[in-house]
């Protein structure tokens, strides 16, 4: 960020103070004496703006990082859950500013690459058809982590992504139903959402 630094300081501490913003690495480092009249402040603002757009062109956008799976590495991740995890994306009321629910977002750690992005892996799940083992992975996971808060006294519901096709698994809602029992958990921090990736063939079969 550029940074307008307005201050009674005396002119030799408000000079090296800025020294330190800038050797710490902000790009547009500014000082206005107190008190600043409005075609300072006007001239300091222009001066940040161009100087963030003269440094948003010399921006060199990184290489993206691409890794190869093969469909054999994708299936036996299903096979060993502990290179599967989730991370949570948090919910947050825009009113109360409290967080009010979360989404499970599956992560892989590959044994030999290291961190595989969805993008890499998601689309192979489809392709193989392990849209419904990926989902029973995820969930377990899900429903053990709503274990562990439940028992600390926090009700937060997490949302799990599905498929179409996995919706449409014989007895999906009532295994969900039963696995939730099981556990001791109210149905209602489990939620369901339908991804886009997969086209929905027949809506009746939902």
């Amino acid at each position: 960020p550029a940074l307008i630094w307005v201050s009674s300081l005396p002119e030799e501490l408000l000079i090296s103070h800025a020294r330190l913003a800038s050797d710490a690495g902000i790009p547009s480092v500014q000082t206005l004496r107190k008190p600043a009249n409005l075609t300072d402040c006007r001239a300091a603002l222009l001066t940040a703006v161009r100087s963030q757009a003269s440094l948003a062109r010399n921006l060199i956008a990184p290489a993206p990082v691409t890794v190869s799976v093969s469909d054999e590495d994708v299936t036996a991740a299903l096979l060993r859950p502990d290179e599967i995890r989730i991370v949570l994306q948090p919910q947050v009321d825009l009113e109360t500013r409290q967080i009010v629910a979360a989404e499970a977002l599956v992560r892989w750690t590959h044994p030999t690459q290291g961190q595989v992005p969805p993008s890499a892996f998601v689309p192979a799940i489809e392709r193989l058809g392990l849209d419904l083992s990926l989902f029973q992975c995820v969930l377990g996971k899900v429903i053990d982590l709503l274990t562990q808060l439940h028992q600390l006294g926090c009700a937060v519901p997490i949302s799990v992504n599905a498929s179409a096709s996995t919706l449409s698994a014989p007895d999906f809602a009532r295994d969900l139903a039963r696995r939730m029992e099981r556990a001791n958990l109210p149905s209602r921090l489990l939620r369901i959402e339908l991804t886009e990736e997969v086209p929905i063939a027949d809506l009746l079969s939902l």
